[in-house]
């Protein structure tokens, strides 16, 4: 299976922002010492016009746990979307440090510095992948505070508390005579 499908706009975005805005910085900093892994479907026209140095496009992959053993950090520069970034529980639960922005830290109410780095402009985010790269000390505390989070949200006991509430709410009947009564001030 695929990590992302590079054809949807949002990540379609993602990846040229960060090729082309991003990855200079990087350079700059750490010349040739690393190279960015593209997984899934990359079929977007505008993806052709990417030509940077140390990106490998590896298309759909039917398991990707390999790829993980390889990776030092995983990106997710997304600046727009909704819903759950699961790719960043995926690349947690296999103890891989994101560096993300904000966006997909506040859809996942982690906190920068802590369960991962954030960066919104082009220069932040490149400074905060140099900076989990290179710092091994951060690295593991970013690491160790993610796999938390993970257990702390993902848990199979987490989702069945969920799930029992919202079961419980819809089951409870709602008192419209309460309700009529707080509407009017009346109790």
């Amino acid at each position: 299976r695929g990590l992302g499908d590079v054809y949807k706009r949002q990540n379609v975005d993602s990846l040229l922002w960060f090729t082309e805005k991003v990855l200079p910085l990087i350079n700059k900093q750490l010349g040739s010492d690393f190279r960015v892994l593209v997984v899934g479907d990359n079929i977007a026209p505008s993806l052709k016009r990417i030509q940077a140095d140390g990106i490998k496009f590896m298309g759909r992959q039917p398991d990707i746990t390999p790829l993980y053993d390889h990776c030092r950090v995983f990106i997710a520069p997304t600046r727009f979307a909704a819903g759950i970034p699961h790719k960043i529980h995926e690349a947690a639960a296999f103890g891989i440090p994101v560096v993300a922005t904000e966006l997909l830290a506040g859809q996942l109410s982690w906190t920068d510095c802590d369960e991962l780095l954030v960066g919104d402009s082009a220069e932040a985010f490149a400074d905060q992948c140099v900076r989990l790269y290179q710092d091994e000390t951060l690295w593991d505390h970013v690491r160790g505070k993610a796999l938390d989070a993970l257990a702390r949200d993902c848990s199979p006991e987490q989702f069945t508390a969920v799930v029992q509430s919202l079961t419980q709410a819809a089951s409870t009947p709602v008192s419209y005579t309460h309700l009529r009564a707080h509407e009017t001030g009346r109790n």
